[in-house]
Parts: structure tokens; sequence; C-alpha cells
């Protein structure tokens, strides 16, 4: 009986490459049927994609013979559809260099539109809300030491809009005559705006800035009769205290600081200018106290010495061409 039995056993070798063999069989029958699955799938959307097409050319054929739309929306709606079937056959790199194709005019102009959007937020949020404003229009080395006037004047300043830190702004907008007419042009343009706009009243002007700016500066000697360095142009600053807040040893002796006038313009009323006046005003007369401490006798003298001659000049000027 043992002996019948052990005939009818498959050696381990057979058993094992029968195992084997009935192993790969079942794999390739399961990758045909996974095969057989995919082409299933394509197929179907591929007959989905034409069946879309269809549908989309048949209500083209209802537009056109309404006379909805024109033949050439006709073929680039028919482009649009084929290249979105053929974009569902591309990989995912390709579908990307297809769409930069395609539409990197638009992109490149949202990305040009979204820069300008971040660069305006970014100007409009960082943007200083100065507590004193000084415009220049001197054009002799006094925009060279922008920073030394903005320090001299944030010593007299107080903080008004509440941030917490004083902050001078001091415009250079020179107003030569005898420069560049462009340039002469462009300034006067924009003093005219600073003018009209009402929110600045300290100016610090000199014999060449024009007499209609001039015209604008408040005559306050009747306000300070003791005053020796004050003149109907302005606070002469032809002293020591400036020479060396500015460390300019040569500086001019016929700088002067005055006040804009209070007027209501197209801009501003009388009332607002008069509350940037009043706020001005602080500034000056402590500015007028420190400058008549500082200053000489002689260098008092030479400031209205030149505000005098340049007067005179006016005056012969207007003369001569009436």
């Amino acid at each position: 009986m043992k002996d019948h039995e052990q005939e009818r056993l498959i050696p381990d070798e057979d058993f094992e490459f029968e195992k084997e063999q009935f192993e790969q069989e079942q794999r390739r029958a399961e990758e045909a049927i996974q095969a057989a699955e995919t082409r299933k799938r394509r197929a179907a959307e591929e007959q989905r994609a034409y069946q879309k097409k269809l549908a989309q050319e048949k209500i083209e054929l209802m537009k056109l013979k309404q006379g909805v739309i024109e033949q050439s929306e006709a073929r680039t709606l028919n482009e649009d559809i084929a290249e979105e079937a053929a974009a569902e056959k591309m990989s995912f790199g390709k579908r990307i260099a297809n769409f930069w194709y395609h539409r990197k005019l638009l992109l490149l102009f949202g990305a040009f539109t979204l820069f300008v959007m971040i660069y305006l937020i970014h100007s409009v949020v960082t943007q200083e809300d100065p507590d004193l404003t000084v415009i220049i229009t001197v054009d002799n080395g006094l925009s060279l030491r922008m920073d030394e006037l903005e320090n001299f004047f944030e010593q007299y300043a107080v903080d008004s809009n509440g941030d917490g830190e004083v902050v001078v702004s001091v415009y250079n907008i020179p107003m030569n005559p005898d420069g560049s007419y462009s340039l002469y042009d462009t300034n006067s343009t924009k003093l005219a705006s600073m003018i009209m706009e009402g929110s600045t009243i300290l100016y610090i002007t000199d014999p060449l800035t024009e007499s209609q700016l001039v015209d604008y500066m408040d005559d306050v000697t009747a306000d300070f009769p003791e005053s020796k360095m004050l003149t109907q142009k302005g606070l002469s600053l032809n002293c020591a205290l400036l020479r060396e807040k500015l460390n300019w040893a040569e500086m001019p002796d016929d700088m002067y600081l005055g006040l804009r006038y209070v007027s209501s313009t197209l801009s501003t009323t009388g009332e607002k200018m008069q509350i940037s006046y009043d706020k001005a005003m602080k500034v000056f007369e402590q500015v007028l106290a420190d400058v008549d401490a500082s200053a000489t006798d002689e260098e008092a003298q030479a400031g209205k010495t030149a505000m005098y001659a340049t007067t005179e000049e006016s005056t012969d000027t207007a003369d001569s061409e009436t």
C-alpha cells in the first residue's frame, strides 16, 4: 500500500514547475483583462469626446443657419474643441507647455498688472505721513544738504499725526529762471500744485524766486517787531546757527524762511489751511527766536541788504519795461 501511494505522488521538482507555470498563466490572464479594460475605457473616452464634438458641431450648424454666429467663430470653436481633445491625451508636462504656448500673452499681462497693483499698494501702505513739510525753491546748493535741513526742523516740529515719531519732509523745487527751461517749466507746475494744495506753509526762497511765489508769502514783521532778522520776504537765515547745523561755512546770505498766507483754493478751504498755518507758525516762532539769538548785527544787516537790493532791482526792471 505504501509503495502504491509513492507511485501516485508528483516529485517536488515537477510540482514547483507546475505551480510556477500556473501562476504565470494567471498573471497573463489578469494583465490581458486589465489591458482589455484600459482599451475599453479609452474607447469610451474617445466615444464621449466624439459625441461631444458632434453635439457641438450640431449646435454650431444650427446657429449658423439661424445667423447667430459667423463661420469664422465656428472654426475657432472647432479648433478649441480639437485642442481640448488633444490636451486630454497629453502628459502633465506637455499640458503645461501647451497652456503656456497658447496663454503666455495673457499670463504676462496678468503678471504685469499684479506687479503694478502690488507696487501701488506697497507705496500707499509705506508712505510716510510727515508732521511738517518744507519747500525749498533756491538753486544754490541747499539741495545737497536735505538731510541736515530735515534734522534742523525736526528739533522744532512735534508729532502731530500721533504715529510716535517726528518726520519732516523737505521738497526741492528749484525756481531758477536762468537754468533749463523745461526743468523750470516742470517745477513751476509742481510748485503751483503745492501752493494750491494748501497744506505746505513753510518755504525757503532767495532773490531768484519768482515774484508770483513771493506774493503768497505772509508779511509777519508786525507780529515780531523786535526781530532783527525778520524781513518782508521772511526770516533771513544768514546766521552762525544755520551754517553750523547745515555744515555749510560758505552758506549764501540771501535765503529766507517764509510763511504762505491763508486763503481758500480749489483744493482746500481757508479753515483747513489755517490749521496747517498755525502748526507751521509754532515752528517758525521757535526758529525765529534761535536765529535772532545766533545772528550778529552784521549778519542781520547783510540779510536785509540782500532783500532790499533785490527789491530795488525788481522795481528798476519793471520801470524799464514800462
